[in-house]
């Protein structure tokens, strides 16, 4: 179930870049993610959309 949800939060965060560059403006995907480390959460790329739809075996 976590794994879908983090899917869907990464699907979120692409239409959101998609809808920007649909509009001329600047999606700052990257800012955005520098200000959310800063305040001291990380992302370990275990969850990347490929990784979930291809989940390696235990």
């Amino acid at each position: 179930m976590s794994q879908k949800d983090i899917e869907f939060l990464l699907k979120v965060e692409a239409e959101h870049v998609a809808l920007h560059k649909e509009n001329g403006s600047t999606p700052n995907k990257i800012k955005v993610r520098e200000l959310v480390r800063e305040k001291g959460f990380s992302f370990s790329g275990q969850f990347t959309p490929g990784r979930v739809r291809h989940p390696r075996p235990k």
